[in-house]
């Protein structure tokens, strides 16, 4: 699997963190995961204020779809992993194989608001990713 990051990042509309700040950010991150075999691909980010009203922010599917023609992405053989609701409606509006929210970060409490979430729900990265690979 490419592993993409699509992520809203609004802080930078905001002025909370410098696109400076979240470069190195994704550099410790990215650190971190080579050290475990893992490497992300690419980020995928939205940058706007929620009230912009921007074509890229989740739920729309803008960013997973530009990701998809960048890196020749079979969607029907993807997933959306996240912690927020938006991130499972997004991978549901790219037609994603599957979409799915895991317990850390938001996600706990986002479950109680999605409906129908028996099947979607995973209380952490490990328990979904497993799914995933066993669809793969």
């Amino acid at each position: 699997y490419l592993l993409v990051v699509v992520s809203n990042q609004s802080g930078i509309a905001r002025g909370k963190i410098t696109p400076e700040e979240l470069r190195r950010i994704h550099e410790k991150l990215d650190r971190v995961l080579i050290g475990h075999g893992v490497r992300i691909h690419h980020y995928a980010l939205c940058t706007h204020h929620p009230d912009e009203g921007c074509e890229c922010r989740k739920p729309k599917p803008k960013l997973v779809l530009d990701a998809a023609t960048r890196y020749r992405i079979d969607l029907s053989q993807s997933f959306m992993i996240g912690d927020k609701r938006s991130d499972v409606e997004c991978g549901r509006n790219a037609k994603l194989a599957g979409s799915f929210l895991v317990g850390s970060g938001y996600g706990a409490e986002e479950a109680k608001a999605l409906p129908h979430s028996e099947g979607v729900f995973f209380p952490d990265l490990g328990s979904v990713v497993t799914r995933v690979l066993s669809l793969g």
